[in-house]
């Protein structure tokens, strides 16, 4: 049974799961944050306190607007910035993928980091909700969080952070076309805590479901599974 434990940069879930019986039934679906807090220091395990199953997908991330913004690319935030510093408000969950996406960025696009406000928030669902009401300027989505308003135009995006175009958004940039070198994706992965039994079901399940089949599946994700 699936259970949705958000907060705390997604530490509360991979501590809860850590910290279980290697019962070959309780996984962790998470993603870079489990590398990133601990680099932030706001937990004291890594990676390798849990037993790798799969990379699931790998997810290109975009620096994205509300419909309403003046910024239509990402290559005019430093403008904005320096036309408005100190007042230019950025998403993020502390310690988690974005960030570090943010801190990256404004090391390569020129903004002082000392120009602009983080606004930390719990988890994505929060960062979605700030967005459309216009409470911040930019967050960082990717197709799995923001593809919906993308489509409906809800929010827009203003790079690609990947070497390519996505296939679903032709008409968007990369950042590097934009003159900001950088690449940014999300990778995502199923755990199991130490010792789990080699013998499972559910693992067993799961590695012959091949949900990575699904149309849906490969337009989000940049994985080999994706391609195979």
């Amino acid at each position: 049974m699936p259970v949705n434990m958000a907060g705390a940069g997604a530490t509360l879930g991979s501590r809860n799961v850590k910290d279980a019986d290697p019962d070959g039934y309780t996984l962790l679906g998470s993603h870079d944050t489990i590398a990133l807090s601990k680099l932030a220091g706001t937990v004291d395990y890594s990676f390798d306190a849990f037993e790798p199953i799969a990379l699931l997908t790998q997810t290109i991330n975009i620096p994205t607007a509300h419909a309403n913004h003046p910024v239509q690319s990402a290559e005019e935030i430093a403008d904005y910035v320096s036309e408005n510093p100190g007042q230019v408000r950025f998403s993020m969950i502390p310690s988690s993928t974005d960030h570090f996406f943010w801190a990256q960025f404004f090391q390569e696009a020129g903004i002082d980091m000392a120009d602009v406000r983080l606004v930390g928030y719990p988890d994505t669902g929060e960062q979605v909700s700030a967005l459309m009401a216009e409470e911040v300027d930019f967050a960082m989505f990717n197709l799995p969080s923001g593809g919906a308003f993308f489509e409906d135009g809800t929010f827009r995006a203003l790079g690609i952070a990947h070497p390519e175009r996505l296939d679903s958004m032709p008409d968007v940039p990369t950042l590097r076309e934009q003159g900001i070198e950088m690449d940014h994706s999300t990778s995502r992965g199923v755990f199991a805590p130490k010792a789990r039994p080699k013998k499972s079901s559910i693992l067993s399940l799961m590695l012959t479901s091949r949900p990575w089949k699904t149309k849906k599946y490969r337009a989000v994700s940049k994985t080999s599974l994706a391609r195979s």
